[in-house]
């Protein structure tokens, strides 16, 4: 008897475990069997990456699974492409609790959250004012670039990013190896900046020299104030200066002097003035001679009369007044 209730209450244990994982694999595989859903379908232009079974997301949180995949879609059954935009060739129909939040406009991505990771697809950005999405209806989806598109990307930044900034790098190298080696001939023995640190000391030692007790810069000095010294040629000529100006202020020479010029520009003067006739005549026939030589320069060998008009011109009458 004992034993006959042993294998009674082993017999419920094991109905009743299969129960519940009948239960959870239904739950797991076939939702909907004690929950309603609703089924979406969703365009995309590839359906590589995903699988049946695969989760489905709102905003990140599980709400479903993939229960079918189709493709390519028939041409008639495909919606019209947005401009610049591959064909929708493949059909995902997802199964999703019916008290998740999806709206008529929403954004759906099939995405991939990391390098090994499976796809899966995710709603997100719904606009509730749009209205919740009813059973049965389809949506256009997008991919996210895999990772051989972000591997092309990142070529393509190597490319034409990274690989301009090498060369300006390399160039800029090398100008600073070529300054590096000009540094060195120009430091070396010999070089430029060595000819310059002998010349500067060369000059340091002639300066010190110049400047010394006997050089010439204090010969200099010393023959200077020995000129501008009270007792010096300078002094001495400002002096006799001094005393030549105070003797021709005391005679009154100058003012003698400049009367004495003023009388004399006078009758030079009354001289000039009484000579002006004479000195006319003379211009007038030194030009009359001129004239004849350029003229006539026989008349220097043979001598004849030259008649001038003003010889041969008659007198006007004289009118009379009335």
């Amino acid at each position: 008897m004992q034993i006959r209730r042993e294998e009674i209450r082993t017999g419920l244990l094991v109905l009743v475990s299969v129960a519940i994982i009948t239960a959870v694999l239904l739950a797991l595989g076939a939702p909907g069997v004690f929950k309603p859903v609703n089924t979406y379908h969703i365009f995309f232009d590839n359906a590589g990456g995903i699988k049946l079974g695969a989760p489905v997301l709102l905003a990140g949180r599980k709400i479903g699974q993939v229960t079918k995949l189709s493709s390519p879609v028939p041409l008639a059954d495909r919606p019209k492409p947005e401009q610049g935009k591959p064909e929708y060739e493949a059909l995902i129909e997802v199964r999703v609790d019916r008290d998740a939040q999806i709206y008529n406009n929403v954004q759906v991505r099939m995405v991939q959250y990391s390098l090994l990771g499976e796809q899966v697809i995710d709603f997100s950005s719904g606009d509730e004012s749009t209205g919740a999405a009813k059973n049965g209806t389809y949506f256009k989806g997008e991919r996210q670039k895999d990772f051989s598109a972000s591997i092309a990307e990142a070529v393509d930044v190597v490319k034409n990013v990274v690989t301009p900034v090498a060369q300006e790098a390399e160039k800029t190298m090398a100008q600073l190896r070529d300054t590096a080696s000009s540094l060195k001939d120009m430091t070396q023995p010999g070089g430029n900046i060595d000819q310059a640190i002998v010349n500067f000391r060369d000059f340091g030692h002639n300066l010190v020299e110049i400047s010394g007790s006997n050089g010439k810069i204090q010969l200099t000095l010393d023959n200077l104030q020995t000129l501008t010294g009270p007792n010096g040629h300078l002094h001495d000529a400002i002096e006799n200066i001094d005393k030549l100006t105070t003797d021709l202020a005391k005679n009154k020479n100058i003012e003698i002097s400049l009367q004495n010029f003023r009388q004399a520009s006078d009758q030079l003067k009354s001289t000039m003035s009484s000579l002006s006739p004479d000195l006319t005549q003379a211009g007038h026939n030194i030009q009359q001679f001129s004239d004849t030589v350029k003229r006539e320069p026989w008349r220097l060998i043979w001598h004849s009369q030259k008649q001038y008009p003003e010889d041969n011109a008659q007198p006007q009458p004289v009118r009379r007044r009335r």
